[in-house]
């Protein structure tokens, strides 16, 4: 196995990763300890044991080189910080954002709106529709969507063609990963969700209440299989077994520094795939590649309506009936979407990670804007192949931007 310190630090990080999730699913009932690679058993803490382990924990990394000490930092102040507010200590949201996600608090620019607005109209005029993006965007949705019992078959006429270009132009994978499952689920908030039980097997679930675009499902079926989710808990596993990464990071938790670069990136996935190319993209015809290609642009618009709500909502700003209308009127979504946002970011355990969403696709993909073609290679290699927090995620593409080099 490969530590950056030794097996005992890494067996004790993972062990106050899963009380973390223990604590926060026996007083909440929500799963946020969602992957243990080594299936290592609880060894269950008090709360002040755990405060404890964090401060210990700390006092060993001091010497380390910069980019495992600041990983591991990162972690140790989100475990520090998740572990005081899930026990009811109260933070402005400020705080847990940057302690919790090194992300900032703040509303998303007008002018970043206005761009969007722009494209999306642009988008829906050459499409040949008429009227206010409302109007014009209704109507669209209007003919492309999927019935309820169309969702899961839908899927499974994509996965295998999105696998194939993922091991193609992204990540390398086990041959023996696979999606096991795909199934629909009602009554959640969520929209889809990747399980990976292990041994490089993953199953999807779909929320079926939701009206899809089908345009707008391949983008979240890419999210959650390849080369997203899937594609990231496998590849770790892989790279694991290899004694290619490091143990310290051998488990998924929700409510840390890393769940911003694990959203981002498949909030990328059609992109890194080159999905909006009609060369690439031979399993649409070109009208529906023109078709994915525009639905992105009413996503991103979409998530930043979302975002700024969940802002106005965990500032004081906006209460649950003032951020729905919001939603439903300003970021013109349907009233059940506009419930299961809000639903999403005023839940206890997922206030931090809503935002991960809209900074992780702006970050990942300004990083990948800005890498040279012939550098793609690499880039991918810090993604996926390197553990990473926002902070060392950002000194890594300098480097590599600067340099030319990823270690």
């Amino acid at each position: 196995m490969m530590y950056w310190v030794n097996e005992k630090f890494a067996l004790r990080m993972i062990n106050i990763a899963n009380n973390l999730g223990n604590i926060g699913k026996e007083k909440y009932g929500k799963e946020i300890f969602l992957v243990n690679y080594r299936n290592i058993k609880l060894n269950k803490l008090t709360s002040d044991e755990l405060f404890n382990e964090i401060k210990e924990l700390r006092s060993e990394i001091i010497d380390l080189e910069e980019y495992p000490r600041e990983y591991l930092e990162g972690k140790l102040t989100a475990f520090e910080y998740l572990l005081r507010y899930i026990l009811g200590e109260k933070f402005e949201y400020a705080v847990l954002l940057e302690k919790i996600q090194q992300l900032p608090c703040e509303e998303i620019p007008k002018e970043e709106i206005k761009f969007l607005t722009n494209q999306a109209i642009e988008f829906l005029n050459e499409l040949g529709y008429k009227g206010s993006l409302k109007e014009m965007k209704e109507q669209w949705y209007s003919e492309n969507y999927l019935d309820r019992d169309e969702v899961i078959i839908y899927a499974q006429k994509f996965i295998k063609a999105l696998k194939e270009v993922t091991l193609e132009k992204v990540v390398k994978l086990h041959p023996d990963d696979e999606i096991n499952a795909v199934k629909g689920i009602t009554g959640v908030f969520w929209s889809g969700f990747s399980k990976y039980p292990g041994d490089y097997k993953g199953n999807l679930t779909f929320n079926i209440d939701k009206k899809w675009n089908k345009f707008e499902f391949v983008h979240v079926l890419a999210h959650e299989s390849y080369p997203g989710h899937q594609a990231f808990y496998s590849r770790w596993d892989y790279l694991l077994n290899q004694d290619c990464f490091p143990m310290e990071a051998a488990y998924y938790l929700l409510n840390e520094p890393i769940n911003t670069l694990f959203e981002g990136g498949p909030e990328n996935a059609i992109k890194f795939i080159d999905w909006e190319n009609d060369k690439i993209n031979t399993i649409m015809n070109k009208e529906e590649v023109i078709a994915l290609k525009g639905i992105r642009i009413l996503m991103k618009l979409t998530r930043i309506y979302q975002t700024n709500a969940s802002y106005y909502y965990n500032t004081g700003k906006m209460n649950k009936k003032e951020c729905i209308e919001y939603m439903v009127n300003e970021g013109m979504m349907n009233q059940l979407d506009a419930t299961n946002t809000y639903r999403f970011f005023s839940d206890i355990l997922s206030v931090t990670t809503y935002p991960t969403y809209y900074y992780g696709r702006k970050i990942i993909e300004d990083a990948y804007d800005s890498v040279p073609k012939d550098k793609i290679i690499d880039f991918f290699e810090i993604l996926y192949d390197q553990p990473h927090t926002n902070n060392t995620f950002k000194k890594a593409m300098i480097k590599l931007l600067n340099e030319g080099r990823i270690k």
